[in-house]
């Protein structure tokens, strides 16, 4: 099973934690405590469609979007 997130630049460079509803409506948390790239895909065992005639779930795979300023003001040029 695949999803995608979206976060913010602050959050790939420092890490982030998030919750996505499930299609059963459960809640799953997607967190990352490092440095994280866009497009990288986390993969969370168990969290995916249940498998054929088994009690087993597969994976779910999670893309990461980075969603990155248009701009930046002279305070946010002058921190980095």
């Amino acid at each position: 099973m695949h999803t995608e997130i979206n976060i913010t630049l602050k959050e790939a460079l420092l890490g982030f934690s998030t919750e996505i509803r499930h299609l059963d409506d459960h809640i799953v948390l997607v967190d990352r405590d490092s440095v994280i790239q866009p497009g990288e895909i986390i993969r969370i065992k168990g969290e995916g469609m249940p498998k054929h005639q088994t009690s087993d779930k597969g994976d779910l795979f999670v893309k990461v979007n980075v969603n990155f300023p248009n701009s930046l003001t002279e305070k946010q040029i002058e921190s980095i």
